[in-house]
């Protein structure tokens, strides 16, 4: 004679586990590319920003030196030629203090520079070099730079 028992099996129990395992990982491994994009899109959203406050200082006043930035530094010593635009608020979202330069295989802070990658950057004679983590519609994983006119260019000068 068999009794009338209500519950599940450990067996069912267990397959249910690994299910909702396997789904909890797919669903963080998806998650951390998504957050790779999103800070990708904030280092080209900041780029973007750089270059237009600089060409805008460019129209009041043509070729003025950016004050405060060295060579191939980091943008956060730099200061607007109006000083109008805080640089130390522009950070790499990875929090890096490692300047980007063409050699960068990694995660590193905004560089700044002139195009010729030794001189101090110009309102009208820059580049700002970030590194993406994934593959975007600007390109593959790397190190990329704007210049004037907004352009970016698949690698930092220098």
């Amino acid at each position: 004679m068999r009794k009338n028992e209500k519950g599940f099996t450990l067996i069912e129990l267990l397959v249910v586990v690994a299910i909702i395992g396997i789904l909890a990982t797919l669903g963080i491994v998806s998650l951390n590319s998504a957050r790779a994009k999103a800070r990708d899109a904030k280092r080209l959203s900041d780029a973007k920003q750089f270059a237009t406050a600089l060409q805008l200082s460019d129209i009041e006043i043509p070729s003025q030196a950016v004050t405060g930035c060295t060579p191939k530094g980091l943008t956060t010593t730099c200061t607007s030629p109006f000083g109008d635009l805080d640089w130390t608020k522009f950070l790499d979202p990875s929090a890096v203090a490692t300047a980007c330069t063409e050699a960068t295989a990694g995660n590193c802070g905004y560089s700044i520079s002139a195009k010729d990658g030794v001189s101090a950057p110009k309102t009208d004679d820059f580049a700002v070099c970030f590194h993406t983590e994934s593959a975007s519609a600007i390109g593959p994983i790397g190190t990329y730079a704007i210049i004037p006119g907004g352009n970016i260019i698949a690698t930092c000068p220098f």
